[in-house]
């Protein structure tokens, strides 16, 4: 059975963000890659009392730590880094709709150092002042404990990040 959970996603466009949207909204099902899902639920099944950490960086709208919070309950504890102040929004909508603020704790910033550059600041948000005010914060400023499974998907970025 498929745990269900509400999510929030842009209203119809044509742009990447606004595909994926109309993809969920036609199948009601998360854009989450099987792989992710396959190994989430590997480890949890691996030890039934564990509980499982988990952190994204670029998470877009959640998808991913969405539906683990809400295949896991309580056994997970989420972390989401993400620097587009309108997808932040959507997904900590989704956050609270689900009542999912105990399990996914999302910061809104650029990850990596302050001397990487994101790739395009002009890609990541429409204004650009916003994205100038945009925080830099690291994976070791915000985990102090093993993690179970890291996602990042930051378009090129994934190595500044490590």
């Amino acid at each position: 059975q498929r745990s269900s959970f509400l999510m929030f996603v842009f209203p119809h466009r044509v742009r990447s963000d606004g595909l994926i949207s109309n993809r969920i909204r036609a199948t009601s099902q998360a854009y989450c890659h099987q792989l992710f899902q396959d190994e989430v639920m590997r480890i949890a099944s691996a030890d039934p009392t564990k509980r499982i950490r988990v952190v994204e960086a670029g998470p877009h709208i959640g998808d991913c730590m969405l539906w683990a919070a809400a295949e896991l309950g309580e056994r997970v504890q989420a972390t989401a880094i993400e620097p587009v102040g309108q997808v932040v929004s959507l997904f900590r909508r989704s956050i609270f709709a689900n009542g999912f603020e105990d399990r996914i704790d999302l910061h809104h910033a650029f990850c990596g150092s302050e001397s990487s550059q994101p790739a395009g600041p002009g890609a990541h948000d429409t204004n650009a002042s916003a994205v100038l005010a945009t925080p830099w914060v690291s994976l070791d400023s915000l985990v102090d404990e093993d993690v179970d499974v890291l996602k990042i998907h930051t378009n090129g970025g994934e190595r500044k990040i490590l």
